[in-house]
């Protein structure tokens, strides 16, 4: 996640605000130092943890259905050509 944080950094974002379903206290408490907001609504400690251990009904996908899925998402949402760079609903802000 902080890889992610710092490529908003770079590209000069005005706000950065995470929202994670699960995740550990101390890596929240790191990113929360790089961010303006974070959200989690399962918050876990310990030196244990496990994303699946957050949910009642988890099951893993195999690699070709994951690859299905991100075709199928990439094709409902891909960006237009020239539509300009949004992620996560961020818009880098010009240069200058």
């Amino acid at each position: 996640m902080l890889v992610s944080v710092k490529a908003f950094i770079r590209l000069k974002v005005l706000e950065i605000i995470v929202a994670v379903p699960t995740g550990i206290a101390d890596r929240l408490d790191r990113v929360a130092r790089e961010v303006d907001a974070i959200h989690c609504a399962n918050i876990r400690s310990g030196w244990r943890f496990a994303v699946a251990d957050a949910y009642r009904h988890w099951f893993d996908l195999d690699e070709e259905e994951a690859v299905r899925l991100y075709e199928d998402y990439r094709e409902r949402f891909e960006l237009k050509a020239g539509s300009g760079l949004r992620c996560g609903g961020i818009t880098p802000q010009p240069e200058g």
